[in-house]
């Protein structure tokens, strides 16, 4: 069994499993997100849903892949 890389700020991310509604490709806006702070914020190309606040979806870093990391 591999580990999975925790998504970060800037990484480009997918849905570990096909979203029928859409989500395909997003991007890292933040993390330590949600009341445990295991959480993170991403900007979809279509999102399914959104915090109407800022635009961005709170989704949990193992389900997503991460497709391409961020600069360091």
């Amino acid at each position: 069994m591999t580990k999975h890389a925790e998504p970060l700020v800037g990484d480009l991310v997918r849905p570990r499993n096909v979203c029928a509604q859409g989500r395909n490709v997003g991007l890292v806006m933040s993390t330590g997100e949600g009341v445990f702070e295991d959480q993170i914020k991403v900007l979809w190309d279509k999102p399914v849903w959104y915090d109407p606040d800022d635009g961005y979806s709170v989704e949990y870093g193992p389900e997503m892949e991460v497709i391409s990391a961020a600069r360091r």
